[in-house]
């Protein structure tokens, strides 16, 4: 089996994902953004100076901000729901050469079966999101809600505090000497990053696991691939490596927290042990999981990926992969804090360093 182009087919694959995240993020910012800076400017050209004297003006404001930022953040919703149902028969096509390319060339195209466009969607409109327990509409409309709120507490803030017009409006647009970023613009701009990269993440995964659970016959399950940097969430890092039924229920989907990079890969049945080599920050790699590729990393690479306690912990005597695996995170795949991690390892009769 060509499993090493597998790998690298799902390595390059994610990096186009992200590529793609960074650059939908800025297309729905660039829907919204004008009318934030429009809303300081408008704020800054004031000739009446909001006050807590002014309560009828301020009102009147903050209701236009609801509805005109709203109605904004609506058009940017719209377009990227439209993009998130063309990626899922993207992903799924990409699904199905993956399970071509994992079998070595000894299952054909046209054995896979696929879903319908319009059944991807709905799978992928409906089912949750892991990172956040939400649907794709909910999740969009949280956005908006709580931005059109955040941008009106700006305002209110500024009030309360005695800021004139023009302090609020660089408390929107954000100071110069900072390059803006302390500004809500910025601050919705990253906010909007983090939702479209985290749902870009969901259809992606949702696409991909409705293709494998349809081909049952073919496959016996996925394996859950993290990035291999000092950057990979503690949960992901946990993960990486872990194969998980098709049959089985409550199993771990990417996105697994927001800004998740993690993604799956098919298990073709007969042909579940692979040697595969696998891409890393430090160059390509033969191990099978996140931790047994940082146990082979320098001591740098490890305090910067663990931090100083769990480092130790994880350079300790008898600490094996395996082992700080089972510390990483509890049934419902959330990190476990140090000290919840401590009392699982003396549940497990592991010895953990002072």
């Amino acid at each position: 089996m060509d499993s090493e182009s597998l790998q690298d087919r799902i390595t390059a694959r994610q990096v186009q994902l992200e590529r793609l995240k960074a650059a939908v993020g800025k297309e729905y910012v660039k829907t919204v953004l004008p009318y934030v800076n429009e809303l300081a400017k408008e704020i800054a050209g004031r000739e009446d100076e909001l006050s807590e004297g002014t309560q009828k003006a301020v009102k009147e404001l903050q209701s236009d901000v609801r509805r005109q930022m709203g109605e904004a953040i609506d058009e940017a919703n719209t377009q990227f729901t439209k993009t998130a149902e063309g990626l899922a028969p993207e992903s799924q096509r990409n699904a199905k050469q993956d399970v071509v390319r994992g079998a070595g060339g000894f299952i054909k195209n046209s054995a896979i079966a696929t879903l319908k466009n319009e059944q991807l969607v709905r799978q992928v409109m409906n089912k949750p999101i892991q990172a956040t327990g939400q649907l794709f509409p909910e999740m969009l409309a949280e956005f908006k809600a709580s931005e059109t709120r955040k941008m009106n507490r700006v305002i209110t803030r500024g009030i309360v505090s005695g800021q004139s017009n023009r302090e609020i409006a660089q408390a929107i647009r954000g100071t110069v000497s900072l390059n803006r970023r302390d500004g809500q613009a910025a601050k919705l701009e990253r906010a909007a990053q983090t939702m479209t990269s985290t749902a870009i993440q969901h259809v992606d995964s949702t696409s991909k696991l409705a293709l494998y659970r349809n081909n049952k016959d073919i496959l016996s399950g996925y394996e859950f691939n993290a990035v291999l940097d000092r950057k990979t969430s503690s949960v992901c890092k946990g993960l990486d490596g872990e194969v998980f039924p098709l049959e089985k229920k409550g199993t771990p989907q990417p996105p697994i927290h927001p800004n998740c990079r993690s993604t799956l890969l098919p298990i073709v049945k007969g042909l579940e042990d692979t040697d595969d080599t696998r891409a890393s920050e430090t160059g390509a790699t033969k191990a099978k999981d996140y931790f047994t590729w940082l146990k082979r990393q320098p001591k740098k690479v490890q305090f910067d990926a663990l931090g100083k306690e769990r480092a130790e912990i994880f350079r300790s005597k008898n600490m094996t992969a395996k082992k700080f695996k089972q510390l990483s995170y509890n049934r419902n795949f959330e990190p476990l804090t140090l000290d919840e991690m401590k009392k699982k390892a003396g549940k497990l009769g592991y010895d953990l360093p002072e």
